[in-house]
């Protein structure tokens, strides 16, 4: 397991404050920036999301990965089992990458 240091623009931090005032949730979703495999499961199931469903309003951050991206998407429905999530919680301050069924990564923490 490792924490990542997930860098957030002023802009991004003020969505993702937003949001949290709205839904109390904000999904973070990992998506390749190319025709690679899903870092978790091996599938193209990340690049089909990148292509087809990411919203037109979400907001997109570097990450810590040399080809993968990360997409804010709050209240949005992702219908991939496989999909990667990140959680934020403003409470803790801490982001948990999973998947729907299992925890990837126990703590990342958001750095401003």
């Amino acid at each position: 397991m490792m924490d990542v240091e997930l860098k957030m623009t002023p802009d991004a931090e003020a969505y993702v404050t937003e949001r949290w005032k709205e839904t109390n949730d904000v999904l973070f979703i990992y998506y390749s920036t190319e025709e690679t495999d899903c870092i978790s499961c091996g599938s193209h199931e990340l690049y089909q999301i990148k292509q087809e469903n990411v919203p037109e309003d979400a907001v997109f951050l570097q990450s810590p990965f040399d080809d993968i991206r990360v997409c804010i998407s709050g209240g949005v429905e992702w219908l991939y089992e496989d999909t990667l999530q990140l959680t934020y919680r403003e409470v803790s301050g801490t982001l948990s990458l999973q998947t729907k069924n299992e925890i990837l990564s126990p703590r990342m923490r958001l750095q401003g």
